[in-house]
């Protein structure tokens, strides 16, 4: 699943766990002949007629000025995005590029990168990670809410579903209600949570935003792989489940007939073109999700 950019392109750190935040702006141009859910990967030096490619690229560890950018985008709605296992900070940067870019996500855009190794090996690292990462996430949506004022649409995969749960569960018990209710709409993409832990972590955190919309897929063979991991236990992301959470107020789009040939289906409605026209569809007649506004 993961790809790395060539050595003719930056790189953000590895997968090494840093206990400070650190900020980029970023910006990543789409090739003319972009094809719905691909992305066109740079074989050696990007071309921008080609491949995509980051054409601004400006770190900073100011917290103020990242969260001042955010404030003065344009409109009132912040987009944040929460990738899954074996993603590289690169992978998931032009993955939520080629995201924003079918489903014409409108600015602000943000995105949380977590220290996933970046290796289909590494499950157990990465579900530690999720853990060590619960702290930054459940502060960045704070500093949105309380900086910025904006209504947060969250966007999380795979693994980052149970990051985000994590972090409204920790919002939760702190009592920061008023950092809860700036998240306007939850979509959870194939997430890797055990169907329980999803019920006692949406019973921290209460009421569950408005609309919580969860894709998933039966024929997601990583989620099947992590089943077997967890002794045989499914998934939420797995519809199969979609009965044990089905009272909490959530919203089961079950993807199981469209496939796109890679990634295992674990993306399945974002990478297929056919997946993506239906989701647009579903948004342009008002069943809103936070894939934005078509």
């Amino acid at each position: 699943m993961t790809q790395q950019l060539p050595d003719s392109e930056f790189r953000f750190a590895d997968g090494n766990r840093s206990f400070d935040a650190h900020y980029a702006e970023v910006a990543v141009s789409i090739p003319p002949s972009h094809e719905p859910g691909q992305i066109e990967w740079p074989t050696n030096r990007p071309d921008p007629l080609d491949d995509f490619a980051v054409v601004k690229f400006d770190p900073s560890d100011s917290a103020a000025q990242f969260y001042q950018a955010i404030a003065e985008a344009p409109g009132d709605t912040v987009y944040l995005f929460i990738h899954g296992y074996n993603n590289t900070t690169s992978e998931a940067l032009y993955r939520y590029a080629q995201i924003a870019t079918d489903f014409d996500l409108p600015q602000a855009r943000a995105m949380f990168s977590w220290p996933s190794a970046g290796t289909g090996g590494a499950y157990i690292y990465d579900r530690d990670s999720v853990l060590f990462a619960r702290d930054g996430l459940a502060a960045m949506l704070t500093q949105i809410a309380r900086r910025t004022g904006k209504d947060i649409n969250l966007l999380a995969h795979s693994m980052g579903a149970m990051l985000s749960m994590e972090a409204m569960r920790q919002l939760a018990i702190a009592g920061d209600q008023d950092v809860l209710q700036r998240i306007d709409v939850v979509t959870f993409l194939s997430p890797d949570i055990d169907p329980d832990v999803f019920r006692m972590q949406a019973n921290a955190i209460g009421t569950l935003p408005q609309p919580f919309v969860i894709l998933t897929s039966r024929s997601d063979k990583a989620l099947r792989i992590s089943s077997l991991l967890a002794g045989g236990r499914a998934k939420v992301g797995s519809i199969e489940s979609a009965e044990d959470v089905a009272d909490l107020g959530v919203t089961f789009i079950d993807f199981t007939n469209v496939s796109d040939g890679q990634h295992m289906d674990h993306m399945v409605a974002l990478t297929s073109p056919e997946a993506i026209r239906i989701l647009r569809g579903m948004v342009a007649v008002g069943l809103t999700t936070s894939l934005g506004d078509s």
